[in-house]
């Protein structure tokens, strides 16, 4: 508990938050799992490290966009008629940059991944550790994770 408090201090705060658990009942289209099966599975293995990526998962996924960043400034709109053809953000529009190229991770490499993590593989490697981490994070937060 004191290794997932201090790598996401408000986790008892999500937990709570009935946005969460419909978080976790999202289907991993890699495993087939349930996002909630792989998070008691964490837990079960006391990995404080992978539990706290479902949680910040989570947080990640209810951030709004920066606008300047996923939208076209009104001023930009060169002619009328092309604001009607601009689309129109939405809050179910995934939290990447408009026009991002998905990064699609299998499901079993991300297992994998972690598998490994516990062994001890990436011990000294820790950017790469963290890059994977961050990518697989993204990935779950834009539901790019996909089937075996």
């Amino acid at each position: 508990m004191e290794q997932l408090t201090g790598l996401v201090p408000t986790w008892r705060d999500v937990y709570n938050d009935p946005g969460f658990g419909e978080f976790l009942d999202r289907q991993d289209s890699f495993s087939g799992r349930t996002l909630r099966e792989m998070a008691l599975e964490a837990n079960r293995e006391m990995d404080a490290k992978r539990l706290s990526r479902f949680y910040n998962a989570y947080l990640e996924s209810t951030k709004i966009p920066d606008e300047k960043v996923t939208a076209k400034p009104v001023a930009a709109v060169k002619d009328k008629r092309e604001a009607l053809i601009v689309p129109a953000s939405s809050s179910k529009q995934s939290t990447g940059v408009v026009g991002e190229k998905p990064d699609h991770i299998k499901a079993s490499d991300m297992e994998q991944f972690y598998r490994d993590v516990t062994r001890g593989v990436y011990a000294y490697r820790p950017k790469e550790k963290e890059a994977m981490e961050a990518r697989i994070n993204r990935a779950i937060s834009n539901n790019w994770i996909i089937g075996s």
